[in-house]
């Protein structure tokens, strides 16, 4: 897992640029990327503080907030295929989810897709 620089590492980064070194200088000085110093010069602009901000974290999924909505779709037209249940969502719910973030979601419920047997060809022997 990544670790942010440290706070004084920071403060003295802005410091030498707040001084007129150049973010090149700055950071063959303390032997950190350019980039590094070029985000934490523009973070200390904007908001005043150099802290580092959170790393990773849970991201919940889009449909997370309609789970009644799909799970009363999914009772409802048992043989909906994924295509189909990715467009009624964008349609009735206004979220563009891509069809395999539907098939995740869907999973995630307890449901699992099956293929539709109506495409499967009938034998005569």
């Amino acid at each position: 897992m990544p670790k942010a620089y440290s706070e004084d590492l920071r403060r003295r980064v802005v410091a030498d640029t707040d001084k007129g070194l150049s973010i090149r200088a700055v950071a063959d000085k303390y032997s950190v990327s350019p980039s590094f110093v070029s985000k934490i010069t523009c973070l200390w602009k904007q908001e005043g503080s150099v802290s580092p901000r959170r790393i990773g974290g849970y991201r919940r999924h889009a449909l997370e907030a309609h789970t009644a909505e799909v799970r009363g779709k999914l009772l409802e037209d048992k043989g909906i295929t994924l295509a189909q249940l990715r467009d009624w969502i964008e349609e009735v719910l206004g979220v563009r989810v891509h069809v395999s973030s539907v098939d995740r979601f869907i999973r995630s419920l307890g449901y699992s897709y099956k293929k539709n047997t109506a495409g499967q060809r009938t034998r005569t022997c």
